[in-house]
């Protein structure tokens, strides 16, 4: 039987408001200041509540970036989605895997330079290494989801193996970020997209190669 105590729902729903809070301004600071000069105690003031407040919901200080970094991830995919769905020509499907980093590239940058900080920092902590790992897994499997829309809406054949597409794209717009952290000559919306044109397009060209191949070995069957 549910628990029907009056006051539960409304904790709960203020436990999540507060997370969500949380989230949002932890967000603002860790990509204003950086992963290594952001403070649990900064985070928290900055929010309006106590220290208290971030280690209940989220431990400490590295599980807040974490959850920063999958809502951020969470939020621009789904973002991604609807630019997919709304999408009326080849272009705007292409213009729709950066459509995020088109918005806003400086925030995307600083973004990039706390997440190398916060890796940085992490390479002699192995669990915390491992949970960086997972957290990227899920990331690249929801990109993978998006990278089969993208292949359809273009008439493309699906990758022979989409999780490797899926870890080569995220490698190449990690790899614009981190160069456009040095150089302006970077423009990341383009740059990517025009590299991820040539990952799918390849892609495409290996799983026709496959397909071609399959068939050949069929016919020598008969």
């Amino acid at each position: 039987m549910p628990d029907r105590r009056p006051g539960r729902a409304q904790g709960l729903r203020v436990r999540e408001v507060t997370r969500e809070r949380l989230l949002a301004t932890a967000a603002d600071v860790f990509f204003a200041n950086g992963y290594g000069a952001t403070s649990v105690d900064a985070v928290a003031a900055a929010a309006g509540f106590t220290t208290g407040a971030i280690y209940s919901n989220f431990g400490g200080k590295a599980d807040l970036f974490i959850a920063v970094l999958e809502g951020v991830a969470e939020r621009e995919l789904a973002a991604m989605r609807d630019a997919l769905d709304s999408a009326a020509s080849d272009e705007q499907v292409l213009a729709a895997l950066t459509s995020s980093i088109a918005t806003d590239q400086g925030h995307w940058r600083a973004r990039v330079a706390a997440t190398f900080e916060f890796v940085a920092a992490s390479r002699n902590q192995p669990d915390l290494q491992h949970r960086i790992d997972a957290a990227q897994r899920r990331v690249d499997e929801t990109l993978g989801e998006a990278l089969l829309a993208v292949n359809r809406a273009l008439g493309l054949p699906p990758p022979a193996d989409l999780p490797a597409l899926s870890r080569a794209v995220n490698a190449l717009m990690g790899g614009f970020a981190v160069r456009a952290l040095f150089s302006d000559d970077v423009d990341l919306a383009t740059d990517i997209s025009h590299g991820v044109t040539a990952l799918l397009t390849g892609a495409a060209a290996i799983a026709n190669d496959g397909n071609h191949v399959n068939e050949d070995h069929a016919n020598a069957a008969h």
